[in-house]
């Protein structure tokens, strides 16, 4: 069988100050590709795993531990997993999210068994921040939830430093309209994982109370309403806005001056909504309509790569069998 999971754009990180009695909370949307496909079956032997090649050596770590940890629950099961189909990693889409869970669930049904999220979730290890790549695995759509409760004795750290048992709730759940197209181009930017990305987190947290709460209310009383309604201008003002306050701002502020001025260029353009997804450098463009002019006098004058051009994807992930 093989099973297909799909990326997730990122819009930002909401309470990173301890301001509110939940910290972290996150949003963002589904798209429908570059898929991670993974091809799972049976095995006589034991459960092993192909194409670790694709990985880097965090990404290995993190899968060789999740397929043990299932392992040891599912002792009499043993299945042949390959990995077939990734997108690039680290820049903003979601990857190693989807390939933990993506795995795991694969691993499952190979199996024969029925897939629970919460134990999917648990064994992977994600949503130690923010719930929208676990949240949109399973169900797809754009997602904003609650974070975690306050612990105002630990410090923040991103997914990957952080153990959580429990996936953050789902505030809000909305269908990302049809007729958004969404263009992603991924130019010269840096790109953080490992420690780079805890060092960037310790140097920019905590938040102060005014950008955070504006934050929130930018997500809640503009982005959310903005896709509910399909209201594309909404979402393009509120974007534009959340880049202007607390984390999203630091992490676009730590980007290159390229992705900044794609972003601008992209800003520029009426009737298009933009932003970086996650700490980037990938850039999304929403629009109502195609834009090829416009991305080919991006990719003349930034010399940046069309990464794909897409749609929202309102299910989660799916099986071939």
């Amino acid at each position: 069988m093989l099973l297909r999971c799909f990326p997730r754009l990122h819009l930002g990180l909401m309470d990173m100050g301890n301001v509110t009695s939940r910290t972290y909370g996150g949003a963002g949307f589904a798209l429908s590709s570059p898929a991670t496909e993974i091809i799972a079956e049976r095995s006589s032997g034991r459960t092993e795993i192909a194409g670790l090649e694709m990985l880097d050596a965090d990404a290995q770590a993190g899968l060789r531990a999740c397929v043990n940890r299932w392992a040891q629950l599912n002792k009499s099961a043993h299945v042949h997993i390959k990995i077939h189909r990734l997108p690039i990693q680290h820049i903003g889409l979601g990857t190693k999210t989807s390939l933990l869970m993506g795995t795991l669930a694969a691993a499952t049904l190979a199996a024969g068994k029925e897939i629970s999220q919460s134990a999917i979730q648990t064994l992977s290890g994600r949503g130690g921040a923010s719930g929208v790549g676990v949240n949109t695995f399973f169900h797809g759509g754009f997602v904003a939830d609650a974070g975690h409760p306050a612990r105002k004795d630990l410090s923040f750290a991103p997914s990957s430093r952080r153990i959580s048992h429990a996936v953050p709730p789902i505030l809000s759940r909305v269908p990302i309209p049809e007729r958004w197209q969404v263009y992603l181009f991924l130019p010269s930017g840096r790109r953080f994982s490992g420690n780079a990305e805890q060092e960037f987190f310790t140097k920019n947290t905590p938040i102060r109370r005014s950008e955070v709460l504006d934050s929130i209310a930018l997500l809640y009383h503009g982005v959310v309403p903005a896709v509910l309604t399909a209201d594309l201008s909404l979402l393009k003002e509120s974007l534009a806005n959340l880049h202007k306050v607390g984390f999203k701002k630091r992490e676009l502020a730590a980007q290159s001056e390229d992705v900044k001025a794609i972003i601008a260029y992209l800003d520029s353009i009426r009737d298009c909504a933009v932003g970086l997804s996650s700490m980037g450098p990938l850039i999304y463009a929403i629009s109502e309509r195609t834009i090829s002019a416009e991305v080919e006098d991006i990719k003349k004058t930034f010399n940046v790569d069309l990464l794909a051009t897409c749609s929202g994807r309102n299910r989660g992930f799916e099986v071939q069998r």
